[in-house]
């Protein structure tokens, strides 16, 4: 019996000191979504502002450990999804997508025509979006989310025309952001 107990200490003593730790990356997203309903006449511009405070507090709701470091972000996608509202009377619309951060104007979308849709249609963008907004979103999501920037609130806005021209358009439009993170976390392994 004293034997046994000797064994399950010197057992208990390996294996807690065959403890190591290794790095592990965990690949969470989160996805943001700005809101504008257009009621206008031919052309139209609206604005709309992802809030920082908002991102974080996503970002806070995946609830990785304590330990966890944030090593990058990345713009995995933005998309449109279009509803048209009972006035609207406009059959296709040309649109362009920007954003503002700092006083700085930097284009996502040109000139990206569609028809306005008899229900709610979604349009997947991805092909059509421009390099440099892209990365200018990229990178102030970063300055967001790993530096805890709490004042970067990025502006979207949306403007084009209708066809016909000066039609009535009444539409509602979401567009979606949708982030990728790493994050780096050390567990234990025995």
């Amino acid at each position: 019996m004293m034997m046994k107990k000797i064994i399950i200490a010197l057992l208990a003593v390996v294996v807690f000191t065959a403890c190591e730790e290794k790095d592990i990356r965990l690949y969470p997203t989160i996805e943001e979504s700005l809101e504008y309903t257009i009621d206008g006449q031919g052309d139209f511009s609206e604005s709309e502002y992802l809030k920082s405070s908002e991102i974080l507090s996503a970002v806070n709701d995946l609830d990785f450990g304590e330990d966890g470091q944030i090593e990058d972000v990345t713009i995995e996608g933005i998309w449109i999804v279009v509803k048209k509202l009972p006035k609207n009377t406009a059959e296709s619309v040309t649109m362009d997508l920007s954003i503002e951060i700092a006083g700085v104007e930097k284009e996502l979308l040109n000139n990206y025509m569609f028809q306005v849709p008899a229900e709610e249609k979604t349009f997947y963008i991805s092909g059509d979006l421009i390099k440099a907004g892209v990365v200018a979103l990229s990178n102030e999501m970063r300055s967001i989310i790993i530096d805890k920037m709490v004042s970067g609130d990025v502006e979207f806005n949306i403007e084009g025309t209708t066809m016909p021209a000066d039609s009535k358009i009444n539409m509602e439009v979401e567009v979606f952001v949708k982030q990728g993170l790493v994050i780096k976390e050390t567990v234990k392994m025995i």
